[in-house]
């Protein structure tokens, strides 16, 4: 902003210091004076204008990436929110299942479990038929279940 606020100010003097020469309203030494700062002003023209345009080139390429990002991001957004709707009507639809099926559960085979037959260790294994106690018995599970 600033080069080009200064380009633009430099050119407004160099203009109307132009047509006071086509008036013929100027003195050869003030003639000398433009012709400098005509020459000076191209090359300063120049420079800043290859600046200007690499920033502005810059600033281009920085609203394509933020708008492809933005795409990017709402299409994940929008993503996100058919999965959440879909899983949503599954959730619905799984607990409608017993209803339609007529699947009755007993709660009270699950409230039968004590704190003795809870999961965990056995630490009287040996008494008990429907529990494992070595290595042999776990292979022999595994093999029978295809591993």
């Amino acid at each position: 902003m600033p080069k080009a606020s200064a380009l633009r100010d430099e050119a407004a003097e160099l203009r109307d210091q132009w047509q006071k020469l086509r008036r013929r309203e100027m003195a050869p030494a003030e003639f000398r004076e433009l012709y400098a700062r005509i020459d000076t002003f191209f090359v300063t023209l120049n420079t800043d204008a290859g600046a200007m345009y690499d920033n502005l080139s810059e600033i281009l390429l920085a609203q394509d990436f933020q708008d492809l990002t933005g795409q990017v991001i709402q299409k994940v957004t929008t993503l996100v929110k058919e999965v959440e709707e879909h899983l949503l009507s599954l959730v619905v639809m799984a607990s409608h299942v017993d209803q339609m099926t007529g699947t009755v559960h007993e709660l009270e085979e699950r409230e039968k479990i004590s704190a003795e037959q809870g999961v965990g260790p056995q630490i009287k294994a040996e008494e008990r038929e429907d529990v494992v106690s070595g290595q042999d018995d776990v292979d022999d599970l595994l093999s029978s279940l295809g591993f």
